[in-house]
């Protein structure tokens, strides 16, 4: 099973059901990336994505076309958007 790019770059962990995630691809920088809302179950959370711009975060769909999904699924997406390139 291919591991997801949030896997192979930050150990997995559980929090609270709304939390912030911050991204630290270096040491020395600190990145504003995700915002998951708790939707009712543990395969529920909607996510928003931090846009540097406004300095907000924004609501955001999954690939999958759903506006909620796993924690995993909006992580791997955030991920894939701001880490990857």
């Amino acid at each position: 099973m291919r591991k997801s790019v949030f896997d192979r770059c930050f150990p997995p962990r559980r929090s609270s059901p709304c939390f912030r995630r911050r991204a630290r691809p270096r040491a020395t920088v600190t990145l504003p990336l995700i915002r998951l809302r708790y939707g009712g179950s543990a395969s529920i959370w909607r996510f928003g994505l931090y846009l540097a711009g406004s300095g907000a975060y924004e609501n955001q769909i999954l690939p999958t076309g759903m506006s909620a999904g796993t924690p995993q699924e909006a992580l791997d997406c955030a991920c894939d958007l701001y880490l990857s390139h």
